[in-house]
């Protein structure tokens, strides 16, 4: 009888390996290929999502290469790219009606990984993401000069979450924990003589509701300025027109300046560079901000 067991085990283990061998071979790439990205532009019509090849991926999956995903009737770069994008079901999540799927992808530089989970079974309604970002390097995004009009660089990590329920993507619910490191960003105008700065750690602390995205505190520190800021960006359709409402404080850090040979400016207030900070604001929109001392 035991012996008959394990005869009908290794049969089984057998059937499995052949299929997933033959799927590997005989997967329909293209037809699948296509059949997905006519599901996601039924799903979003202004979303174009294009990818190099589409295979089957351990245990259960599907691995994308080389993904693009653009934004219809425009000429900007791609919204989101992926060298390699794996996505596999959660198979638990099925059995309690609440489908969802773990996704993990190499992406500028660094890599993504998450769970999407939607809360009904037909997957047509409201859902849930977990994102959680690995040393992306800031300067690949390349639309990242068009949204703050600034050259800026650095390694970013930390989690993001988002559940939607309806109506406008900016009417879901969402929270961000942000951590830039080796950063370099320029500045819209310069501060204590400076028109870049290199900001050492960099954490924001960020909640999505109501249509506005609360920032509850950005901290930056430098070997020259250190400050922080808060306040709220109540958020538009397009994202570049919503409007900014935030306040914060620049310190420069006496220990991290190199007086000799600098502006004048900064000579001036060697002395008082340990009790000098300046407070400052930044409305308009991101297209147009308006950064002022106050």
């Amino acid at each position: 009888m035991i012996w008959k067991n394990r005869k009908w085990i290794g049969y089984v283990v057998y059937a499995v390996l052949f299929t997933g061998v033959m799927l590997y071979y005989r997967f329909p790439d293209e037809a699948f290929g296509n059949y997905l990205k006519v599901k996601v532009n039924e799903a979003n019509p202004d979303v174009i999502l294009n990818f190099k090849a589409v295979s089957p991926s351990f245990p259960l999956g599907l691995r994308l290469s080389d993904v693009h995903v653009y934004q219809r009737e425009t000429e900007a770069p791609a919204v989101f790219s992926a060298r390699r994008f794996d996505v596999s079901p959660k198979l638990g999540s099925f059995l309690s009606k609440t489908p969802a799927f773990r996704f993990e992808g190499h992406s500028y530089g660094g890599g993504i990984r998450g769970l999407f989970q939607f809360d009904r079974m037909d997957m047509s309604g409201p859902f849930h993401v977990t994102v959680n970002l690995e040393d992306l390097q800031i300067e690949q995004y390349p639309r990242i000069y068009g949204f703050i009009h600034r050259q800026i660089s650095g390694l970013l990590n930390g989690r993001v979450t988002y559940h939607y329920t309806d109506g406008g993507w900016y009417e879901g619910n969402g929270t961000a924990d942000l951590n830039v490191s080796a950063g370099e960003i320029g500045l819209p105008q310069p501060i204590f003589g400076l028109r870049t700065l290199k900001l050492e750690q960099t954490s924001l602390s960020a909640v999505l509701k109501a249509k506005q995205i609360r920032i509850q505190q950005l901290v930056f520190a430098g070997p020259v300025v250190k400050g922080g800021l808060t306040g709220d960006v109540l958020l538009r359709n397009n994202f570049f027109s919503s409007r900014l409402n935030l306040k914060g404080t620049l310190e420069p850090r006496k220990d991290g300046l190199n007086l000799k040979g600098g502006s004048g400016l900064l000579q001036m207030l060697e002395s008082h560079l340990s009790g000098l900070k300046r407070g400052f604001v930044i409305h308009g929109t991101f297209s147009s901000p308006v950064f002022k001392f106050i």
